[in-house]
């Protein structure tokens, strides 16, 4: 009787010294919400640019281009510890004698998420797709860390000169076409002419003429007419065979322009003076009565076109015949912190059938290759991946996105 209670006061003993020891291990193991909402981040950023890089290649084999999008993700994680200890006595025969004590600790683990995925293949998402991106846009990225050659040559679709004679000279910006080292000349040429997008305040007619007596009439019975903040300018257009007046708005906006510089001879004679930043574009003012000058026309693309150029860069970079790099060679004022790099201009950089730890981005096309953007000596693929996700995030207009939930994934 003594020997099973020694035996039980061991067994116990051991118990509970097996419990702090596993409890002193695993106590600080519980669902970490930072670690797990992080992880989600991760998740969906990685999601987004493969998609993107996803549509570059299916512009590149000419395939159509499909978008989804991920708005919603919910997640849950526990843990959960159960101890035991199991004894095995020897046989009856060896009275009061311990065999074996066996402890086990099981711990599960649960981590799971759902997330909606929507497909972005409507009529409201497209059409904001193929509009012309807004010239206010593409100001954003004229900064310090974007090189000008990078944002223009990303965003500008085709350079158009109209001589006085009737005759159009184009410039497309196509790494395909045999020409295009002809449109990268004509687009550093504009950059070292200082080409940004500047603000540009016009008048634009409100109404038609009035007489003294109308305006007079009209602004006493309309006296608060002009929205708060409005300017309005009133100009006389005309004193025969009465006085009459027209009413001016100022209305702001944004236009690609050549500053004034120590270059404004060769600028005028090769695009006009109309392009200058100081010229005005008042819908009133008088045809210039000086000798005909080229006129200057540049052509911005849809966030379409876009993907599209870049799978054109990508077929210039991975076909079999005469491959080459697209490459931005720098301007004075840029910037490039990848100095050193073999890649350091170059636009987009593809690895086709390349194993590489964490790339930036990959894609599996259906016909089994595999291709990815390399994380280091990439270029400006990093940068071109941030502005297309800007300017796709500007096609995301209200009702483009469907109602959640659509496809649940578990």
């Amino acid at each position: 009787m003594h020997i099973f209670i020694k035996v039980k006061k061991v067994l116990v003993r051991y118990f509970y010294l097996v419990v702090l020891i596993n409890a002193g291990c695993t106590g600080p193991i519980t669902p970490d919400f930072m670690e797990m909402s992080t992880k989600y981040a991760n998740l969906l950023e990685t999601y987004q640019i493969n998609m993107m890089f996803t549509n570059i290649m299916r512009a590149s084999f000419q395939e159509p281009l499909s978008f989804l999008d991920m708005p919603n993700v919910n997640g849950s994680g526990t843990i959960t510890n159960t101890p035991s200890v199991n004894s095995v006595f020897a046989t009856p025969s060896i009275v009061g004698k311990l065999g074996s004590v066996a402890t086990n600790w099981i711990m599960s683990f649960g981590n799971s998420f759902t997330f909606t995925q929507s497909s972005l293949d409507n009529a409201t998402f497209w059409k904001g797709m193929e509009a012309e991106i807004g010239i206010e846009s593409v100001r954003y990225f004229l900064h310090n860390h974007i090189p000008r050659e990078v944002a223009f040559s990303l965003a500008i679709d085709e350079i158009q000169i109209q001589y006085p004679d009737g005759s159009v000279k184009s410039f497309i910006n196509n790494p395909l076409r045999p020409e295009y080292p002809i449109f990268q000349k004509e687009l550093y040429k504009l950059l070292n002419l200082g080409l940004t997008i500047a603000p540009n305040e016009s008048l634009v007619q409100v109404g038609g003429p009035m007489s003294e007596l109308q305006l007079s009439s009209f602004y006493s019975t309309n006296a608060t007419v002009s929205p708060e903040g409005e300017r309005i300018e009133i100009k006389m257009v005309s004193n025969k065979p009465i006085k009459l007046y027209q009413r001016y708005k100022t209305s702001k906006n944004y236009r690609l322009c050549i500053p004034r510089g120590a270059n404004n001879k060769e600028a005028e004679s090769s695009y006009g003076a109309d392009f200058f930043c100081e010229a005005s574009l008042s819908n009133n003012s008088n045809p210039i009565t000086s000798a005909p000058s080229p006129k200057l026309n540049i052509h911005i693309r849809s966030t379409r076109n876009i993907y599209y150029f870049l799978g054109q860069v990508a077929t210039a970079q991975l076909r079999e015949k005469s491959p080459y790099l697209v490459t931005l060679p720098p301007t004075p004022s840029t910037f490039n912190g990848k100095v050193g790099e073999s890649n350091q201009y170059a636009l987009l950089v593809i690895n086709k059938n390349i194993e590489s730890k964490n790339p930036f981005a990959s894609y599996e096309a259906l016909d089994g290759n595999a291709y990815t953007i390399p994380r280091v000596n990439n270029g400006y693929s990093s940068i071109m991946i941030d502005m297309l996700t800007q300017f796709q995030t500007l096609a995301k207009v209200p009702g483009s996105v469907p109602p959640s939930p659509a496809v649940i994934l578990r």
